[in-house]
């Protein structure tokens, strides 16, 4: 945690009013308010998690990751030129700092899905689904970190495609290419397991 991130006060956060905007958010940490940052992280806070959740899986480096994440938020927010775009932004520096650890661990096993935590947004889960999301994240390790990003972001998250494109910093021509060589290297190895093949027939929409 940043020394910045340090300074700032729960009690502050839980004063901050849910009108604040993120324009309003934006110019206050630009002015160094301790409470602007806090009203991010308030606000931004559960949604990057979230992402980087499912981006990543049960991962050790889960909460160090999240941190990378406003520490580079908070260090760059002078680089943000739309205040009104904040939203998007902190969506990009999200799944760019993922990509990053990603490509550093490529070589290594990194996806071990040992729980389901309540404090990412899911509720405990069955042996079943535990065993589905076990081979669901062996394939996904076996992908490159844009294809697994954008297959994430597309058939769990449910992104809409410009979404995806405003994240990832790609065109959404580019998007749809990678979306769909991602789509079909995911399918054609999930069909050979057939216990993640009967899942996925019954629950995956495909888009």
């Amino acid at each position: 945690m940043t020394d910045g991130m340090r300074r700032i006060n729960p009690d502050v956060v839980r004063l901050i009013p849910r009108t604040y905007t993120d324009r309003e958010i934006v110019d206050g940490m630009l002015c160094g308010e301790p409470a602007a940052a806090a009203a991010l992280i308030d606000r931004f806070g559960p949604a990057v998690d979230r992402r980087v959740w499912r981006l990543l899986g049960a991962d050790d480096e889960h909460e160090d990751i999240v941190q990378q994440v406003f520490a580079r938020i908070l260090e760059s927010i002078h680089k943000l030129r739309d205040p009104d775009a904040l939203r998007d932004w902190i969506s990009a520096i999200t799944v760019n700092s993922v990509r990053k650890e990603l490509r550093r661990r490529r070589y290594r096993r990194i996806f071990m899905v040992a729980s389901v935590e309540d404090e990412h947004g899911y509720a405990p889960a069955s042996q079943e689904t535990m065993m589905v999301l076990r081979r669901g994240f062996a394939i996904l390790d076996r992908m490159k970190p844009d294809e697994r990003i954008v297959f994430v972001m597309r058939f769990v998250e449910g992104s809409e495609l410009s979404e995806i494109a405003t994240a990832t910093g790609r065109s959404l021509a580019t998007v749809k290419r990678h979306i769909g060589r991602a789509r079909d290297i995911f399918f054609k190895k999930a069909a050979r397991d057939p216990i993640l093949a009967s899942f996925l027939e019954e629950r995956v929409d495909e888009r």
